[in-house]
């Protein structure tokens, strides 16, 4: 009879530990598909960025208070507005006439912000935290600085 209870109670034993084993590695799963997804979405929010910068005319901005947009105006009266949205950022193409494309572009763990000062132009991401998500190292804040007119990239941080 004891023996019985014994190997009761170990079977138990490794049936719980099976079991949140299984829900960490879920976790761990799911915390790394965002990190990947997020990797992904800030190389292409980052190429765009770059790319358009350099073929504006003249970039605008618009206060912090009015949601921290940026508007860059390219030849041919086309427009490309950035704007920080909630996890992401959206990019739309319009010209005259009509909305060209419309772009998402999903942050799980850093927020989009724009700023700039004559021809520099900086796409700024700063991690955020989610008390929902396994524990994963600090993020670095990233930073993309592009020169309005010109080919030449600057990255701090990582590269997006």
């Amino acid at each position: 009879m004891i023996e019985m209870l014994v190997v009761i109670s170990l079977t138990g034993t490794i049936g719980v530990l099976t079991a949140q084993t299984m829900v960490l590695l879920i976790r761990l799963g799911n915390a790394s598909h965002d990190q990947t997804a997020e990797a992904i979405a800030c190389e292409r929010l980052g190429r765009a960025f770059r790319r358009d910068v350099h073929a504006a005319e003249a970039v605008e901005f618009k206060p912090a208070e009015a949601g921290a947009a940026m508007t860059l105006h390219l030849p041919g009266e086309m427009t490309i507005t950035y704007e920080p949205v909630e996890n992401g950022a959206r990019r739309t193409q319009t010209a005259p006439a009509a909305v060209i494309s419309n772009d998402e572009f999903v942050l799980l763990l850093h927020a989009a912000s724009f700023q700039g000062e004559g021809n520099a132009v900086e796409l700024l991401l700063t991690p955020v935290s989610s008390s929902d998500r396994v524990s994963v190292p600090s993020l670095p804040p990233l930073k993309v600085v592009a020169i309005r007119g010109s080919d030449a990239l600057h990255t701090t941080g990582g590269a997006p």
